[in-house]
């Protein structure tokens, strides 16, 4: 009877289903799972807030904005995890303009592994971006940049800006290689594609220091 208890005891205690722990006063906004340092373990991704959901967090009403933490756990083994690697600002609250929601980001895993920060927003200009970051040692390194700017007003008629209405803009990045490469698309979809490099002194940064609503992608010399 005894051994039966202790083996109940430690299959309820180190189950495979077994999460990170949640710190009190915050909720799982968001969360996605894969292996992300390629051990065969299964790692956590969560968008940690003290609002529930994008309804109760459209609709804060706190004297300051809500807690938002983007937490990442590497599993140790089957049964836990390591010390999340964590940063307060990879994702916002209300920053991504009147087409953005509550919380400024989604977050995806990629086959391969990779950890994905998804922002849309704007209002006429509506914009996409989608960050993509790769373990190294001891963090999450910044490898890829696609973004995505459309003028959602389209061409129809004198009383609109003709230069910009329905123009697109795609700048996609690799910052391992350090190469830029900008499209441009008119309201008549004619295409023009430049490349080139980032600037010489752009650091890519890491999850730990990843500031969106301050994050320049280094590309904006190639944009012009």
């Amino acid at each position: 009877m005894k051994l039966l208890i202790l083996l109940a005891i430690s299959i309820c205690g180190f189950s495979s289903e077994s999460k990170p722990l949640i710190p009190r006063g915050l909720h799982v906004f968001q969360e996605v799972e894969g292996d992300l340092n390629n051990d065969g373990l299964i790692d956590n991704v969560r968008i940690l807030s003290e609002c529930k959901d994008e309804d109760e967090c459209g609709q804060w009403a706190g004297d300051s904005d809500p807690q938002i933490i983007l937490a990442i756990s590497l599993a140790r083994d089957k049964r836990e995890y390591k010390e999340a690697i964590s940063s307060n600002k990879a994702i916002c609250f209300k920053c991504l303009g009147t087409r953005g929601g509550a919380i400024g980001g989604r977050i995806s895993i990629s086959p391969k592994g990779l950890v994905q920060l998804n922002y849309f927003g704007g209002s006429r200009f509506t914009y996409s971006q989608k960050l993509i970051f790769k373990w190294n040692d001891d963090d999450f390194n910044l490898i890829g940049s696609t973004w995505r700017e459309v003028d959602s007003d389209l061409p129809k008629g004198s009383d609109k800006n003709q230069d910009f209405a329905g123009k697109i803009l795609i700048s996609d990045i690799n910052y391992s290689t350090r190469k830029v490469v900008v499209t441009k698309l008119n309201n008549k979809l004619k295409k023009v594609t430049r490349t080139c490099s980032l600037q010489a002194d752009f650091v890519a940064p890491e999850i730990k220091t990843f500031e969106f609503e301050s994050f320049d992608d280094g590309s904006d010399h190639c944009k012009n």
